[in-house]
C-alpha cells in the first residue's frame, strides 16, 4: 500500500531568486542567473560562465552551522528552512512529522534527515 506524502512548504535558494517568490517572478519575466564567473574564483575551470547564488549563508545559519557545511548543503538547508516556514506548521508530533533533504554535487553527496 503507498503512503501518503503531503507537500506543505515551498523553499527555493536559486540564480535568479533568494525566495520562491523571487524565483518565480523572475523565472516569469524570463530573467536568467547565468552570468560571467569571478576569474580570481574560476581559476583553473575550463567554464567562465555559471548560475552563482550571491547570499551570506553565515547569515541565515550562523556562522558556526555554515562552517559545518559544504556550500551546497548551506544553500539546501535554507531553503529547507524557507519551506517550513511556508508551511506555517504550528505543532511538532515527533511521529508524524519528518524533514528529508538530500543534496549531490560533483564534489560531494549529503543526505540530511530528521524526525
Amino acid at each position: 500500500m503507498p503512503k501518503r506524502v503531503a507537500i506543505t512548504g515551498l523553499g527555493a535558494v536559486t540564480p535568479i531568486g533568494l525566495n520562491v517568490k523571487d524565483t518565480w517572478e523572475n523565472a516569469l519575466l524570463g530573467k536568467s542567473g547565468i552570468r560571467k564567473i569571478d576569474p580570481t574564483w574560476s581559476e583553473g575551470l575550463s567554464a567562465k560562465i555559471a548560475g552563482t547564488i550571491e547570499i551570506d549563508t553565515a547569515e541565515f545559519l550562523g556562522k558556526v552551522q555554515a562552517r559545518r557545511m559544504d556550500r551546497s548543503s548551506q544553500l539546501g538547508v535554507i531553503a529547507v528552512k524557507q519551506a517550513w516556514n511556508d508551511a506555517q506548521i504550528q505543532f511538532l508530533e515527533k511521529e508524524r512529522l519528518g524533514v528529508f533533504f538530500r543534496n549531490w554535487n560533483w564534489r560531494t553527496f549529503n543526505s540530511f534527515r530528521t524526525v
